[in-house]
């Protein structure tokens, strides 16, 4: 093997055609360099994937495949190569990058084999381009987290689901706890005789004043608020780092207001209006705590005869 290597090295290629063959028909891009830097010999894959001519190539320093930022730091690890050698197999995850002769970059992998041919060292690479492989990564990483955000996310009206609202409502109430936190607010919004409006107009429009209630509330709170669906007409908004009450029941009297205005669906008009009870959380207080003291106050809202807002 090193006489062959020895004679495709120094162009004998005549010699050897068998092992020549198969150096052109590999499906990697081969290149091998000396301890000077300088590529020695190329494969026909090489010429194909790097868009060099092969006599371009060998006497070229390696770094002229490598995008120019990456050079100044590869001199010093192909001298640490040749300092230590050692079989340096693909898959180690690194972010390599080839550079193409029309100034292109590609993601690549590579690996680094020493090469030992009578007193003189090279080194053998084998270079991959991994440019489907990472699309086919990256549209998987996107696949995943539209699933993950699916899994948070309410279907019928885009606000956050129950799991998640909680999550949110535990971490709130965490940051209570730290000296010097704002308030932390919290509405319980209860959409006001939906079983009659599903059962006047049917489920179907029934989803569309939902979609439309939970729109309307989450346009009156500000960025970074939380609005999630935690039953099946009811509604959760979180709001921190507000001052007093007060400002939690004027976010409250904003919401039942834009609420309470006519839904217009296919020629229809449809009235709905919410019952909300409003809160301030408490030093120390549990998740359960807070929202059944908030449920409390939007039941009596309800009481006082719906489309109101009570605070405790």
């Amino acid at each position: 093997f090193i006489m062959v290597m020895r004679d495709l090295v120094t162009d004998q290629q005549r010699s050897h055609p068998m092992f020549h063959d198969l150096l052109e028909a590999a499906p990697d891009a081969m290149v091998i360099v000396d301890s000077d830097g300088r590529i020695t010999l190329v494969n026909a894959q090489t010429d194909r994937m790097f868009g060099h001519p092969r006599d371009e190539l060998v006497g070229s320093a390696v770094e002229v495949l490598l995008p120019e930022r990456f050079r100044p730091g590869h001199l010093g690890r192909r001298a640490g190569f040749f300092a230590d050698p050692m079989l340096r197999p693909m898959g180690r995850r690194l972010e390599l990058w080839g550079l193409r002769r029309d100034g292109t970059e590609f993601p690549v992998d590579i690996s680094l084999s020493p090469l030992r041919i009578e007193q003189t060292l090279y080194i053998s690479a084998s270079i991959r381009d991994v440019t489907d492989r990472r699309a086919d990564e990256q549209r998987l990483r996107t696949a995943h987290q539209e699933l993950e955000r699916l899994a948070r996310i309410d279907s019928l009206t885009g606000l956050v689901n129950h799991a998640e609202t909680i999550t949110r409502l535990e971490a709130a109430l965490q940051d209570r706890q730290l000296p010097g936190s704002h308030h932390l607010g919290v509405l319980f919004c209860d959409a006001d005789r939906f079983k009659a409006i599903n059962d006047t107009w049917g489920h179907t429009i029934g989803d569309v004043v939902l979609a439309t209630l939970a729109a309307r509330i989450r346009g009156c709170v500000r960025e970074g608020d939380t609005v999630g669906r935690v039953g099946g007409d009811e509604m959760l908004v979180l709001l921190p780092n507000v001052r007093s009450i007060d400002d939690v029941v004027g976010i409250a009297e904003k919401i039942r207001r834009h609420a309470a205005e006519p839904i217009r669906h296919l020629g229809h008009e449809i009235h709905a209006t919410v019952s909300i009870g409003a809160t301030l959380a408490t030093p120390g207080e549990s998740v359960s705590e807070m929202t059944a003291r908030a449920d409390t106050a939007m039941y009596r809202a309800k009481q006082s005869g719906r489309n109101g807002v009570t605070a405790v």
